[in-house]
């Protein structure tokens, strides 16, 4: 069975906002997220990771609560024999998903980081280590 995916990613720029995160598991809103949320930040946490080790930015630490600061992720996936857990079937539970939107995740978020530097650079100011005013970005 093909799975099929839509993500959007943005980021707000004020201080410290809490993420906000949208998923769906076919017609079922995922309101507690689970594997397609948890494969889309792996990827994203892995590529950024890779960059600033590609690019010897020894300052930088990628850590996971810096990185969910003004996140916004929409996503959703359609496909087949999908597993709910939680009371209310709140998240998705599927090895699969995970597997697969974390390594294409990685992917692209990997070729955009390394076709737009400038953006790259600017975005990942938040994990310099050396800069005080880390709300400065």
């Amino acid at each position: 069975s093909k799975n099929k995916y839509q993500i959007g990613l943005a980021y707000r720029s004020d201080w410290y906002p809490t993420p906000n995160v949208i998923s769906f598991a076919n017609d079922v809103h995922t309101a507690c997220g689970g594997s397609l949320v948890d494969g889309i930040l792996e990827g994203l946490i892995n590529s950024c990771k890779k960059y600033v080790k590609e690019n010897g930015m020894l300052t930088f630490k990628i850590k996971r609560k810096k990185f969910l600061n003004g996140l916004i992720i929409v996503c959703a996936v359609r496909g087949d024999n999908f597993l709910y857990g939680g009371s209310f079937k709140e998240t998705l539970e599927n090895d699969e998903v995970k597997k697969q939107v974390k390594k294409t995740t990685e992917k692209l978020v990997s070729q955009f980081l390394k076709n737009n530097k400038d953006k790259a650079d600017k975005f990942l100011l938040r994990f310099n280590t050396t800069h005080l005013m880390n709300g400065t970005y």
